[in-house]
């Protein structure tokens, strides 16, 4: 994701497999679902990552035009040793070192033309991602690289590969929206958005980054904002409605308290995207759909008490010296 790939397409190409190593050596899903939303934060918000460049045209529209050469790569190494140490105590608490290869684990049968015609049409998805990314910063001079990246989105790409793999009849569509689309799911995170939607409209980032600036003690606003970036998360997409909330507050925020852009940047990105793990958030939710159904509903709570907890712990984390 460190290179700007984006971070729905990895998690469609990547997280499936790495549940079935799960399956397969007897771990928890957890494991992977929680180690992979702390990479997405980790990559994504590079420089050059899909999330960080979002972030730097959010700066030069709230208050730091121009600084996002300087802003992004301290931010960008926050986020790392933020998802470092979480990573570390996820994989104790949730047993990733138990991890063990059955003896009875044998070599695949031989891939049927079905199977191969399935990995291609997703290798040529995902190298719609990759390709235009690459020729972009290779030649940035050219134009037409640039909009060719920035009209790869990962809906679009995937709603052709579905449609392609509907007339190639490479599966069953209707056992698939009976049985595999989380139809509840869908409407749940669709009718959370909508009512972020709506109290966005209604003045809610201005509301909140009023109380935040009310705040007589210094030390209590980098967790404050943290925490409630993350709560917000919980329910609606970081990107699009938890950056445009908070980045306006920014820049008052720290003239008034004296806390640096990059430290008060990192809270609001840290809480928004590394809480997007919720099952009913945009992310959260298409993790959630890889998982067996006989598990859904015991990882659908265990991934709202790990949100939850993880948003406390990220308050605490970014409390101290280590973001700033």
């Amino acid at each position: 994701m460190a290179i700007g790939i984006n971070p729905g397409a990895v998690t469609v190409f990547l997280v499936p497999v790495f549940i079935e190593i799960c399956y397969k050596s007897g771990i928890s899903e957890m494991v992977v679902l929680t180690g992979h939303s702390l990479a997405l934060g980790a990559g994504c918000t590079s420089p050059i990552g899909s999330v960080g460049i979002i972030a730097k045209g959010l700066f030069d529209m709230f208050g730091y035009e121009g600084q996002g050469a300087v802003l992004l790569p301290r931010i960008w190494l926050n986020f790392v040793i933020v998802s470092a140490i979480c990573f570390v105590g996820v994989y104790f608490i949730f047993g990733g070192y138990k991890m063990k290869v059955s003896g009875d684990v044998q070599r695949p049968a031989p891939a049927t033309p079905l199977i191969k015609k399935n990995l291609v049409l997703i290798v040529v998805c995902v190298l719609l991602f990759v390709v235009p990314i690459i020729l972009s910063h290779l030649a940035p001079q050219v134009a037409f690289f640039g909009t060719l990246q920035n009209g790869m989105d990962v809906l679009m790409v995937y709603s052709i590969g579905i449609v392609l793999a509907v007339w190639m009849k490479l599966g069953d569509e209707k056992t698939v929206l009976k049985e595999q689309v989380p139809w509840s799911t869908v409407l749940l995170v669709g009718g959370c958005a909508t009512l972020v939607a709506v109290c966005s409209a209604m003045g809610l980032g201005e509301y909140l980054s009023e109380l935040i600036s009310r705040i007589s003690n210094t030390a209590l606003i980098a967790p404050v904002i943290t925490v409630v970036s993350g709560l917000v998360s919980l329910v609606s997409d970081s990107t699009a409605v938890v950056f445009p909330l908070f980045f306006p507050a920014v820049s008052g925020i720290s003239a008034a308290t004296g806390l640096t852009a990059t430290k008060l940047f990192s809270c609001i990105m840290t809480g928004a995207i590394l809480a997007g793990i919720a099952p009913i958030s945009s992310g959260g939710s298409m993790n959630l759909s890889f998982v067996k159904k006989e598990r859904k509903n015991k990882v659908f709570l265990m991934l709202w008490v790990y949100s939850l907890c993880l948003i406390v712990i990220l308050g605490f984390i970014t409390a101290t010296p280590i973001v700033r």
